[in-house]
């Protein structure tokens, strides 16, 4: 319902004009199937902030920006166009960093979210972090948006093996998704909408198959133009070495 909402503002003209009215509106949709749930259960009565309770991810592409928004806890990944140069051995490359910091505090030896949505009709609960990023004209963007079923960062495990180092842990479906998404962007046929969806469902088949998620997942993936001419690019230059970037460490 929340998801529904969303997308119906977004499509309007104006829909990314206020980001926040589009979580509230979203809310005031959950509150509105609450109510409807009451009056045909009279003989029950709902918890408000537990009823209907979701996480909310958004992206939006502008022109010259991304814009990013959330409540609750999940992933929005950053990624850099230029990723699939990364060697394989590592797990997973530095420019795949997250930006959601989660809306969550520790709550007997668990996270317990703060802001989500609900038909509680508690504005401040709706109330949604704000993201804008410069889209990067060297190599594009890619955004992946997932819930934590696939990735949190308040579920992480972290470890202190006693040596003065500190281990921090990559979940499994979270390194599976980079490899769906590195393999699409290998191939040597057009990566169209059809096909990235085909492989980010696959892949999460997969994860459920093997019972490797552990609460319901959901993924969305926003690519720029300027990440698939990248790609482009660089499949119509086999072998060439990636350029130095002026001012970078050497």
């Amino acid at each position: 319902l929340a998801v529904a909402e969303a997308a119906q503002i977004l499509e309007t003209p104006q829909g990314s004009a206020d980001i926040a009215c589009l979580f509230h509106r979203a809310q005031a949709r959950l509150t509105q199937s609450a109510d409807a749930w009451e009056e045909a259960h009279p003989e029950e009565t709902l918890n408000r902030r537990q009823a209907f309770g979701t996480t909310l991810l958004t992206a939006i592409e502008t022109r010259e920006s991304l814009l990013v928004a959330y409540v609750g806890n999940g992933g929005i990944f950053h990624i850099r166009g230029n990723f699939t140069e990364f060697g394989a051995e590592r797990a997973l490359p530095w420019s795949f960093v997250s930006y959601l910091n989660p809306h969550s505090v520790s709550e007997d030896g668990r996270e317990a979210l703060y802001r989500y949505l609900s038909a509680s009709g508690d504005r401040e609960q709706a109330e949604p972090t704000v993201l804008l990023i410069r889209k990067d004209r060297r190599f594009g963007d890619i955004l992946v948006l997932c819930t934590d079923g696939v990735f949190s960062q308040d579920q992480v495990r972290y470890g202190n093996p006693g040596d003065g180092s500190v281990w921090g842990e990559v979940s499994e479906p979270l390194i599976a998704v980079h490899r769906a998404l590195r393999a699409g962007f290998a191939r040597e046929d057009a990566l169209t909408q059809a096909r990235l969806q085909q492989a980010m469902e696959v892949c999460l088949t997969g994860l459920r198959d093997r019972r490797a998620l552990d609460d319901d997942a959901t993924l969305g993936v926003l690519v720029t133009a300027q990440a698939l001419a990248f790609r482009e690019e660089r499949q119509q230059k086999p072998g060439k070495q990636q350029e130095r970037p002026h001012g970078d460490a050497r």
